[in-house]
């Protein structure tokens, strides 16, 4: 196979990279939105189940970030790079504060019924 495979762990190599392939900042783009979803949607399911469920959705990003750039390896499918598992780890975070915004607009929404009603 043709295919490059190799495996970075030198946290934020990639900015190295960026200032010589302007491509690589979507790249960059595409791994936090990619988990961006996930953190906004995680703690909505988890928040009535368990006691921390922003920490819990951090940790499982990162565990699952960690899980897709070891099977790159494994099955020798693209590079494994530390930068992924901080980019995605960094999208479920702001995912994370976009449910603790809505969290904030949902209660103050329930506030002002209840001041009305």
């Amino acid at each position: 196979s043709n295919e490059k495979t190799g495996i970075y762990l030198i946290p934020f190599s990639i900015l190295e990279q960026a200032r010589i392939y302007k491509d690589v900042y979507n790249h960059m783009a595409l791994n936090v939105l990619l988990f961006l979803p996930f953190g906004l949607s995680s703690p909505f399911c988890l928040e009535k189940r368990i006691k921390h469920p922003i920490l819990i959705t951090i940790c499982f990003a990162v565990v699952l970030s960690v899980s897709v750039e070891f099977l790159q390896y494994v099955l020798r499918c693209g590079y494994s790079e530390v930068d992924d598992v901080i980019l995605n780890t960094l999208g479920a975070f702001l995912g994370t504060l976009s449910y603790l915004m809505s969290r904030v607009v949902i209660n103050k929404g329930r506030k002002g019924r209840d001041r009305i009603g």
